[in-house]
């Protein structure tokens, strides 16, 4: 007959260089982050048109008119029809304003006319052109100016680099903290983008409402400066 002990110890032998595969290992995780500086290639710039009308149809052809004559410009200044997107259109009533003594919020106001918006997002790779897109938009009959924000056209190229040092930047950290505590750093056992949806632009602060005046004037003032890409990673390392 077959001894249980010696069976029960066989299984039990069998079973533990499953388990001892199975323990997980001592770990460490760190985060490295990096930031680098790039100056954007492209611009975007917003421009449109606003008519009011106390007729709807009459609003709409007078928008229509005008916008046509900013788009004919823009595209005299050399702007391809591909560089030009409608960021906004729209139709909206105006309704009369209510008496100071009317408090009935339930009766609803007659409408006096409507506003018609149209704007566009006119994209540059000549960053030079931003400003005189605007004085020529304006000079068309543009009287609605959105904002000027610039970007990166290969933002995914400074976004690698980015991660490239800031995973050196958690090797590193890892490396004085397995120092400092008389451990052996061994190999990542996982890495973790935390900006893997990031997206970069520029966009200047001031509406460029503020830097349109009548008559004769100079170009409006557009700096584009410079875009921070940055990158997180978390790593986890075995320590041994």
């Amino acid at each position: 007959m077959r001894n249980p002990f010696f069976a029960a110890a066989a299984l039990l032998l069998a079973v533990l260089p499953a388990v001892a595969d199975a323990t997980p290992p001592y770990t460490i995780a760190v985060q490295g982050e990096a930031k680098l500086a790039a100056a954007p290639d492209q611009a975007s710039v917003e421009v449109g048109v606003v008519s009011q009308n106390a007729e709807a149809s009459k609003a709409l052809a007078e928008n229509s008119a005008k916008m046509a004559k900013v788009l004919a410009a823009i595209r005299a200044f050399g702007i391809k029809d591909a560089d030009v997107k409608t960021a906004d259109f729209s139709i909206q009533p105006r309704y009369a304003k209510r008496v100071s003594n009317d408090y009935d919020d339930t009766e609803p106001r007659p409408i006096v006319g409507y506003a018609v918006t149209n704007k566009v997002i006119v994209t540059v790779t000549d960053l030079a052109k931003a400003s005189k897109i605007i004085d020529t938009a304006v000079d068309a009959g543009a009287n609605d100016l959105g904002q000027v924000f610039f970007s990166l056209k290969d933002v995914a190229k400074f976004a690698d680099e980015a991660r490239l040092e800031a995973v050196k930047a958690a090797r590193c950290k890892a490396e004085v903290l397995t120092k400092a505590a008389q451990v052996e750093l061994g190999r990542p056992v996982s890495i973790t983008d935390n900006q893997a949806n990031a997206y970069y632009n520029n966009r200047a602060g001031t509406n460029l409402e503020t830097v349109i005046v009548t008559g004769k004037r100079m170009a409006a003032p557009i700096q584009p400066g410079q875009i921070e890409v940055s990158s997180s990673v978390t790593i986890v390392y075995e320590i041994k």
